[in-house]
Parts: C-alpha cells; structure tokens; sequence
C-alpha cells in the first residue's frame, strides 16, 4: 500500500534516505481529499494515508527489536513478523537468531530484576556496535 510523508515532517522533501528501505513512523492517518494539497501527493479525487513522526531505520534494529523472527539457515533467509524478509549467509542468520534469543532473555532478567546492572553486558555491547557501523564495523 503507498502512503506519503506529512508536508509538515523534516523528512518530506528526502527524495531518498541514506542506506536503509524502511522508516519507522509514530503516526498513520488517512487524509480526505478535500484536504490535500499538490505537495502532499494529492490529487482532488482520492485519499491519501499520510505518515508523521518518521525516522530511517537500518535492518539490525528491526532484526533486534521488530517483531518474531523465522529464519530458514539453508535458504539464508530472516523473516521479520512474516511480512519483512532480509537474506543473509546462513551462519550469520543463525548468529542473528541466538544473539536476539539472548538479548530477549535478559531485557526480561531486567524487567524482574530493575536493578540489575546491564552496562557491562558483551551482548549489549555488541548490538550497540552492530547498530552503530551497521554491521560493517
């Protein structure tokens, strides 16, 4: 389904964002015609769903935090809640998988235990350094 980005987002004149096909949005709503403008994407005959609140987002937060994953290591392949598909060589799709299981384990050692210390977690460590150099670094 198309939607467009709100003209009153910072992001509504990207024609394109740096390295990524997905975009997080905070809200989704349908806009009358009769309320759309040309630079919204309007045309006088037909609604348009419009997204404000928007933010790039790269694949390893999706796979961390996105949803249930389904991975199918011979074909190389991660689902994210059935709908997002990433490929990738199969031991890095399974890496992905016990590294997602283990961080799901101890955020909920942090939901029972608030006052355990997560800072000096390797696994913490690592995710923040996937997401910071996308996998690259």
């Amino acid at each position: 389904q198309r939607v467009f980005i709100h003209p009153s987002s910072v992001n509504f004149k990207n024609i394109t964002f740096r390295d990524s096909n997905f975009l997080l949005y905070g809200e989704r709503f349908m806009q009358p015609a009769s309320n759309l403008s040309v630079g919204a994407g309007g045309s006088a005959n037909e609604s348009k769903i419009l997204l404000r609140d928007i933010t790039e987002i790269t694949p390893f937060p999706l796979l961390f935090f996105g949803g249930r994953l389904e991975t199918q290591f011979l074909g190389g392949t991660i689902s994210i809640d059935g709908w997002i598909r990433l490929s990738a060589p199969g031991r890095v799709v399974a890496l992905v998988q016990a590294a997602r299981a283990e961080l799901d384990t101890l955020l909920l050692s942090k939901i029972r235990d608030p006052d355990r210390d997560l800072h000096s977690s390797g696994l913490l460590q690592l995710i923040c350094r996937l997401f910071d150099t996308d996998g690259l670094g």
